[in-house]
């Protein structure tokens, strides 16, 4: 007898409980319009089952009215009560998948539902949810078994997109913004600012020919050419010339001399540049060395000498113009003859026996004027 009394109680719970789901799915059904959107995903059917999983056994939409149109832009919700809208959502932004698109919306439809069910109830709070039912906050379901929170006063906020889900609005905004950038022109802008940095170094090599007139190099002023490259790793410059002279003829005692120079200069260079970016200015020190070879004619007897030559080089130049592959570039060199070529000749003066010799050579301190065609390459 207990057990059959205890069948026919059980039996009578799940009647009650199935006729109590019965009731809230017809309620929600009847309080729930859905316009269905574009694509067929929101609709009434795929939407009220979800809705009636986020919505707690407590809240039921008795003489509410919610009204979805999905297929307006941008989506959105309203809660009428007695025919007065008393609530209204609009979804700016909805996730691109169609789950998670539904999922947003039956949240926040439940919410609203709970949110106007309990003003009516006029506890100001909302209700708890029942065991084994369970919520979403922030777009997250919760377990089956958690602790639900207390509904919120306002309908929580539409679960956020993807990071590549951008407002339409802002998408025009942001294309605008962009709309004169070019990442080509931030290249162009980048080199054009390296080169800026660099252009009153010049290139990193230079190639220069050119002519010079030497003082106190030989024992008279001669025309020399002079060929060479500058290269530049720093700021510093360094650079090298091989240098020759035309043949001088020198008139010594009773004959003449021929000389020659053969020789080479090395310098380092800083260089600046004036305030209208078409002058370089340069100043180098360095040295320079070489041979000179020198021959008689009209001695008795006639000889061949090979003399050499040392100096240091003090050099000021100007290059112009400076911002172009092709330039001038006018230099004046000092010189500090260290080892200078010196000319004898020995003569004889009737009745002076042991007669000192005629001496022709370069002062201590020479120069040279030179122009020069310079050739920057890349």
């Amino acid at each position: 007898m207990i057990r059959r009394s205890s069948a026919v109680l059980v039996v009578g719970v799940l009647a009650l409980a199935a006729h109590g789901r019965a009731q809230s799915g017809a309620a929600l059904r009847e309080a729930l319009r859905v316009e269905p959107s574009a694509d067929g995903c929101v609709s009434a059917a795929t939407l009220e089952p979800r809705v009636r999983r986020w919505l707690h056994a407590g809240a039921q939409p008795s003489d509410i009215t919610v009204t979805v149109h999905a297929a307006s832009e941008p989506p959105s919700f309203s809660v009428a009560r007695d025919g007065n809208v008393i609530a209204e959502r609009r979804f700016d932004v909805l996730p691109a998948a169609c789950s998670d698109r539904l999922d947003a919306i039956a949240v926040a439809v439940a919410v609203a539902i709970e949110h106007a069910t309990s003003e009516q109830a006029g506890d100001g709070a909302a209700a708890g949810s029942a065991p084994g039912e369970s919520r979403e906050r922030d777009g997250t379901p919760l377990p089956r078994d958690a602790k639900p929170d207390d509904v919120a006063a306002e309908p929580e906020p539409v679960p956020a997109p993807p990071s590549d889900a951008v407002p339409e609005g802002d998408r025009e905004r942001g294309e605008e913004d962009g709309a004169d950038r070019n990442p080509a022109d931030d290249e162009d802008r980048g080199e054009a600012d390296a080169s800026a940095d660099t252009s009153s170094d010049g290139s990193a090599l230079r190639l220069f020919a050119g002519a010079a007139l030497l003082f106190e190099v030989l024992p008279s002023t001669a025309f020399a050419f002079q060929a060479g490259a500058e290269l530049q790793p720093s700021a510093l410059r360094f650079g090298a010339a091989a240098l020759f002279s035309l043949e001088r003829e020198d008139g010594i005692a009773d004959g003449r001399a021929l000389t020659r120079l053969i020789g080479a200069r090395a310098h380092v260079c800083m260089g600046t540049r004036l305030a209208n970016d078409d002058v370089d200015l340069e100043g180098c020190g360095g040295a320079a060395a070489g041979l000179v070879l020198a021959s008689g004619d009209g001695f008795a007897p006639s000889a061949d000498a090979t003399l050499g030559w040392l100096a240091g080089v003090l050099r000021a130049a100007v290059r112009y113009p400076a911002t172009a592959p092709i330039s001038l570039r006018f230099a004046l060199d000092g010189l500090l003859n260290v080892v200078r070529p010196e000319l004898q000749v020995e003569v004889e003066i009737a009745g002076i026996p042991d007669a000192p010799p005629v001496t022709a050579a370069a002062g201590p301190i020479g120069a040279a004027g030179s122009v020069e065609l310079v050739i920057e390459l890349p």
